[in-house]
């Protein structure tokens, strides 16, 4: 009975390294939704290869100090908003 149960794990451990290799066989091949493979397999991307930077250009400085602005005048007022917001429910 030992015995059986060796010859069968065995015969599992070595059916197992070969799924790779049948499923490859035109008789059982690969299911019909399976892309075909690429018949030249492309090169992996070179490190040193960087894609090209932005299109956009830099801000102008007027530009950058309006929306600096515009963002500080924000800030000002949502904090302003947030303590008006507070002093109500405090008062209650």
């Amino acid at each position: 009975m030992a015995v059986r149960a060796m010859i069968g794990l065995l015969g599992a451990g070595v059916l197992s390294g070969c799924g790779s290799i049948l499923g490859s066989l035109p008789v059982i091949g690969e299911p019909d939704q399976t892309p075909p493979a690429p018949a030249v397999i492309p090169d992996f991307p070179r490190v040193a290869d960087a894609p090209a930077g932005p299109a956009t250009k830099p801000l102008a400085p007027a530009e950058r100090a309006k929306i600096e602005a515009e963002l500080a005048a924000a800030r000002t007022r949502a904090a302003q908003e947030k303590r008006e917001q507070i002093n109500r429910a405090g008062a209650r």
